[in-house]
């Protein structure tokens, strides 16, 4: 007699146990720690699609496309062109100077391969700080990202990793009090910040609270040197950047779990972007008062495609200084960029010319008086720099 197969009894315990299994998950509520924005690209860069081309706003020119790299998360601007720190997922992050002569753009690559490690595959920063350039990295393979420098931001040395094997990016960086803040996004989902006098010991003085990943943003604002994180947007403030007090806006209101992106101080408010899971795009904090108001995405006309705001950008011209906003973009539609001279009238004065999958904004900044736009889809090449062709703040005088 032919033996039973004991497999085919034991199927159905097998299959009993794992829907228990999952029945239990979903009754603790337990849900996988969000991906970092770095992460919002592939695991690794795959051919890209044939985009749609629409008719890209008078007033705006490519400078630059970059064919193998996938991002580009900072613009550092400096006299002789502007610094541009790329994703590359296959070969490490990279840095580009674009210049302009006689009205022509060209770029020219600075450092390639991660820079010292091709494990390196974004690059963060740049700040300056004693005589040196810092910046940071984004390096999933160890999940201990590296703050580099640089005395000419072509040869570039490590002098601090982190050693948790949780923290994948150092992501944002500023200099207050003498010394050099560096904040990481953390797979434990409490973003670390570090501090160093002399730009080699750093030392941890800020731990976030529970869902606030990332320490986004490091600015001066109202007198205080904050530290912004992104998720539910935790703010802590210092006045000789050691010791940190939590205030937080709108502590129990879900229009932070849309906290995400940049920050901007804009006629002496802080602005901070949202996206993804707000119907707001901006919150808007008062200086002195602290009044908050939130600026829903309807305020800013031909939204209606957007996932909210990403970059921030405060710029000003002889006559107007005005409030630019960089959006993300929802499926297969452009992202745009906006302009506001009073922070609550919009106007749309770039939508990007390329369409498809789900692009946005990821850095504005200033190119002389004119302005830069970075634009990318994170997973898939090539990223674009384009440039304003004048100033696009030049409002009337009275703005």
């Amino acid at each position: 007699m032919a033996r039973p197969n004991t497999l085919l009894f034991a199927l159905p315990s097998l299959l009993l146990a794992v829907i228990a299994i999952v029945v239990i998950l979903m009754a603790s509520g337990c849900r996988p720690t969000p991906p970092p924005v770095s992460q919002l690209a592939t695991p690794k860069a795959t051919a890209s699609p044939t985009p749609t081309r629409v008719p890209l706003l008078p007033g705006w020119k490519s400078a630059s496309v970059f064919p193998n790299s996938e991002l580009i998360w900072f613009l550092y601007p400096r006299p002789e062109g502007l610094y541009v720190g790329t994703r590359n997922l296959q070969h490490g992050a990279e840095l580009w100077r674009v210049s302009e002569h006689n009205g022509t753009f060209s770029a020219k690559i600075f450092a390639k391969g991660g820079l010292v490690d091709p494990r390196h595959l974004d690059l963060y920063g740049i700040q300056e700080f004693k005589g040196y350039y810092y910046a940071g990295t984004f390096t999933p393979e160890t999940n201990s990202a590296s703050i580099l420098r640089s005395p000419d931001l072509g040869t570039w040395e490590t002098v601090f990793t982190a050693e948790s094997g949780r923290d994948p990016d150092f992501i944002s960086f500023h200099v207050f009090q003498d010394a050099l803040l560096a904040g990481t996004y953390n797979l434990d989902n409490q973003g670390r910040l570090y501090r160093s006098t002399d730009g080699i010991t750093f030392q941890e003085v800020l731990n976030m609270p529970r869902n606030n990943p990332y320490v986004w943003n490091l600015l001066f604002w109202d007198r205080h040197e904050w530290a912004i994180g992104r998720g539910q947007m935790a703010m802590y403030y210092t006045d000789d950047g050691v010791n940190w007090v939590p205030r937080n806006p709108r502590a129990d209101d879900p229009v932070n779990e849309g906290g995400r992106g940049g920050a901007a101080v804009f006629r002496g408010d802080l602005y901070l972007a949202l996206s993804e899971g707000s119907d707001n795009c901006l919150l808007r904090v008062e200086h002195g008062a602290w009044n908050e108001q939130a600026i829903p995405c309807s305020q800013l006309p031909g939204s209606e495609h957007q996932d909210g705001a990403w970059s921030l950008l405060a710029h000003q011209s002889d006559t107007a200084e005005c409030l630019l906003v960089g959006t993300l973009s929802d499926d297969n539609e452009p992202p745009k960029v906006y302009r506001t001279y009073d922070g609550a009238t919009f106007e749309e004065i770039y939508q990007y010319d390329v369409v498809f999958g789900r692009w946005f904004v990821s850095a504005l900044q200033r190119f002389g008086d004119r302005i830069a736009v970075a634009v990318g889809h994170g997973g898939q090449a090539a990223a674009e720099l384009l440039i304003s062709n004048d100033n696009p703040c030049s409002g009337p005088a009275s703005a």
